[in-house]
Parts: C-alpha cells; sequence; structure tokens
C-alpha cells in the first residue's frame, strides 16, 4: 500500500535493521528512532500509521514514551507496538494498560508482524487462490485473485495474456446467450410456419368445397391439400434440421476451444501462484536467516566487550592480608559498574569469586600468626597458611558497607542485575606458579601470595548465563543464600 510508513524505535542499530527489512517487505516506508526523545521529536511533525517501540533504551524508557504518546491528544491515536525481549503476563498487562496496541518479541516471526499489520490495515489480506475456479460453468468471467505482495516479474502474466482470457470469456458468455436466443427465435419461426400452412391448407378446402358444388370430384383437392402439407412441410422440417446441426456444430466447436484455453488459464494462474508461494517462502527463510546472523553476530560483539570490561575490571582487585575480601573498595568498583550495565541494557549476574592466597607465617609471642619477617627462609616459615580462617559463605569476609550495598542499592532493585560472591573453588593457585616455587624467602613468598589474593570480577548475560571467555573454567562453592551457579 503506497503512502504508509513505519517507526521503529531501538537503541540497537542491528535490531532495527533487521525489523527494518520485516516491515518493508510488505510495502511499507520506514523510518528510524535511536531513544524515546528522537521519537517524540519525530512525532511532532509526522504521524506514522504504526510505531515499533522497543522497552529498554537510555533516558526515556520505551513504557514511558507509550505513556507520554498516548497523553498527548494530537498522538494518541497513533498505534504502538512493543516489542521487547520481555515477556510475561504482568509486563504484557502493563504495555497494554499504557495503551500499547500489542507486545511483540525481539525475535518476531514475519506471521506475527503481518497479523499486526493486518489488524491495522497496512497490508492487503492474503488469500488463498480458490478450489471452485476449474468448477465454473462455461462462459463464466474469471476471478482475480489478488497477491499478497506486489508482484515481482517472474509472478505477473503478459498484458497480451490477460487481454485475450478476457475477450474468450465474453465470446463465451455472449455466444451462450445467442445460442439460447437463436433456438428460441427458430422454434417461433417453426410455430409460425406450421400456422401458415395450416391457415393455407383451410382456405384450399373451403375454395374446393365451393367449387365442389359445380363438379362431382370433391375429395381429390383434399387429398392434395394433405400431400402438398405433408411435403411443404418436410422441407421445412429438413431446413430447419440442417440449420439447427450447422449451427450447434460451430457453436461446440467454438465452446470447446474456449473451454480449453480456460483449462489452460486455469493451469498457467496456477503454477503462477506455485511460482509466487515458493519466491515468498525463500523470502521469509531469508529475512530470518538475516535475522538470526544479526543476532549471532550482536552475541558474539557482546561476548567481546564483555571479555574487554572483564580485563580491565581484574587488573588491581588485590585485598590486603590484613583486609576483609569484600570491603569498600570493592562497593566503589560495584556502584560505577553496576550503573553503567544497568544504562547499556545488561541483564545478568556479577559474579565476584574470591581467591585466597597462603603466605609465609611465623608465630608471634602470644601464640597468634602473623606475616613472616621478610628475611626468613620459606623453610623456616611456622605455618604456610590463609590469613584467617574463611567460611564457604564469606562470613567474616565482608564489611558492613558490602553486605548494606547487596541488601538496599537502589541499583540493584529492579535493573535485572544480580550479585552473587562465592570462594573459588582453586583458592590458592599460586602454590604450582614458577614465581612460587623459586621463592626463597619470605619476603619473596609473601609478595607473590599477595597478588593471587584477589577479587576476580567475572559478567554472566542472563540469556545462556554462560561466562565470557577466560573465566569458564572457574568452578564456585555457592554462598549461601544466593543462586548457584549456573541457576540463572
Amino acid at each position: 500500500m503506497p503512502g504508509k510508513h513505519a517507526l521503529i524505535v531501538d537503541d540497537s542499530k542491528a535490531a532495527r535493521s533487521a525489523l527494518r527489512r520485516m516491515v518493508e517487505v510488505h510495502g511499507l516506508a520506514v523510518d528510524e528512532a535511536e531513544s524515546g526523545e528522537d521519537a517524540l521529536d519525530y512525532l511532532r511533525n509526522r504521524r506514522p500509521d504504526v510505531v515499533f517501540m522497543d522497552h529498554m533504551m537510555p533516558g526515556i524508557s520505551g513504557l514511558e514514551t507509550v505513556r507520554l504518546i498516548k497523553a498527548d491528544p494530537e498522538l494518541a491515536t497513533v498505534p504502538v507496538v512493543m516489542y521487547t525481549s520481555k515477556s510475561g503476563e504482568v509486563y504484557v498487562g502493563q504495555a497494554r494498560a499504557l495503551g500499547a496496541l500489542d507486545v511483540l518479541p525481539k525475535e518476531v516471526k514475519p506471521s506475527e508482524l503481518f497479523r499486526i499489520l493486518r489488524t491495522l490495515n497496512l497490508v492487503p489480506e492474503r488469500r488463498e487462490p480458490a478450489g471452485d475456479d476449474a468448477a465454473s460453468p462455461p462462459g463464466s468471467a474469471p476471478v482475480a485473485v489478488p497477491p499478497a505482495r506486489t508482484p515481482t516479474p517472474a509472478a505477473a502474466l503478459p498484458a497480451e495474456t490477460l487481454e485475450e482470457i478476457g475477450r474468450s470469456a465474453a465470446r463465451s458468455l455472449a455466444l451462450g446467450t445467442h445460442l439460447a436466443r437463436l433456438q428460441e427465435s427458430i422454434g417461433l419461426q417453426i410455430s409460425a410456419l406450421r400456422h401458415d400452412i395450416q391457415s393455407q391448407c383451410r382456405a384450399l378446402a373451403q375454395e374446393t368445397a365451393r367449387q365442389g358444388r359445380d363438379t362431382p370430384t370433391t375429395a381429390a383437392p383434399s387429398a392434395g391439400c394433405g400431400q402438398a402439407r405433408s411435403g411443404f412441410g418436410a422441407l421445412i422440417l429438413l431446413i430447419v434440421s440442417a440449420l439447427l446441426i450447422i449451427t450447434s456444430y460451430w457453436l461446440y466447436n467454438l465452446y470447446t476451444d474456449t473451454e480449453a484455453n480456460l483449462r489452460n488459464t486455469g493451469a498457467a494462474l496456477a503454477t503462477l501462484h506455485a511460482r509466487d508461494i515458493h519466491l515468498r517462502n525463500r523470502d521469509d527463510t531469508r529475512l530470518a536467516q538475516a535475522a538470526t546472523q544479526d543476532e549471532m553476530d550482536a552475541r558474539r560483539r557482546q561476548g567481546l566487550l564483555l571479555d574487554a570490561l572483564q580485563w580491565a575490571l581484574n587488573r588491581d582487585t588485590t585485598f590486603g592480608y590484613d583486609q576483609v575480601a569484600l570491603g569498600d573498595p570493592q562497593v566503589r568498583i560495584l556502584r560505577i559498574l553496576v550503573a553503567r550495565l544497568a544504562a547499556s541494557g545488561f541483564q545478568g549476574t556479577i559474579r565476584l569469586n574470591v581467591h585466597f592466597a597462603r603466605f609465609c607465617l611465623a608465630r608471634a609471642a602470644d601464640g597468634t600468626l602473623r606475616l613472616a619477617p621478610d628475611a626468613t627462609p620459606v623453610s623456616a616459615c611456622d605455618e604456610i597458611g590463609y590469613a584467617r580462617a574463611h567460611s564457604p559463605d564469606l562470613a567474616g569476609d565482608e564489611s558492613l558497607g558490602f553486605a548494606a550495598f547487596l541488601t538496599g542499592s537502589p541499583l540493584l532493585q529492579n535493573s535485572g542485575i544480580r550479585v552473587q560472591a562465592a570462594v573459588a573453588k582453586d583458592t590458592a593457585p599460586q602454590d604450582n606458579s614458577a614465581e612460587q616455587q623459586a621463592a626463597q624467602t619470605a619476603g619473596e613468598w609473601n609478595r607473590v601470595a599477595s597478588r593471587y589474593n584477589r577479587v576476580a570480577i567475572v559478567l554472566i548475560p542472563e540469556r545462556g548465563a554462560t561466562p565470557a571467555p577466560g573465566h569458564a573454567a572457574e568452578g564456585l562453592m555457592p554462598r549461601a543464600g544466593t543462586d548457584a551457579p549456573g541457576n540463572n
């Protein structure tokens, strides 16, 4: 349908491109906006026939944008369709309560998109080929089957063929009418001729009767009239029969040719319709493959970005021998990280894997263990162990500020981001390092241990719940009260 416009609002260029290609297949012109603010600016000057609105966007969210559109009397009649990765009856009900016409998934199927556009009368209704075309009575006008989309050159009949089909059908209809009228006219002529013959015979008989009074022979004229009437009637019937036979033969041949032309035309239309269905299915398959490839590319790029971000975050996450593992430095990092991830639309888990290193310790006079003097030989260390006993749930290794952040931070409320903390199963990995094996003194040993006394940050997107490359092999003991690894 010419002149129909759609507006796609999404901060993801890949998502906009995928949906744009699917909408343009149906002949709609498509405009794009990257945010809710851009969409409102666009709607101040233009009125699209439909708006496809993403849910999670920087700045104004999709639901807030829908509310603002429906609150404006001049924009309230613009149909808005949400398309998002979120699901559930609560979200769908919220979107419709704010005025959204419907909610589509990000991986929208062509049939779902067609249903929405058909509901808005933005595309013609798809019609299946009529099964009674072949059974139509001869002489009936052919019924045109409108294509579901703009016909391609391969799916279109030449204009000359269509004109010939129309002329053949018109001739068949006209000949059928002419035959009926001709039969009626011939019947009337036969009746008139029979009436004239009978009238002439009666008149001849009356004239002969008058003349018979003067002559003794009265039966001869009557016999002659009967013979004349019989011979003349037979001649008339013979002529009429010959005309009927000739006309019927001519009409039969014409009807046979017309019926054959209609059968050939029906077969050609069926072939072209099957070809059009094949082309439509091929186009739908290509669109689905393109959308799938775009999604795979987006996931691969997301994985690379998350891997780079994790590398930057883990450059320096160590904590001192006498410090708690989850303290204020980690809280500062988490505040910034959660805010940035929420703004970018990330949903998933931030996992904190705590590695405890073993230090070279010496026993003081009061019996407590402390870091051995740097010059102490490693063999003279009273114990190679941890700074303190730590439990799998990290109960004694987090500060009050960290605990308050996990339980009460607004950044973690309704953001789709969770924080988990657990003791790494392969804690104290420095024992097998070349540096550790080469250490001769307590100072050398403890310097290596201080680098392994750290918190590793792992970002796990919600879809698939797969750690980014480089951290997939870390086995974890789940912290009490948190979800076990892989359960999200």
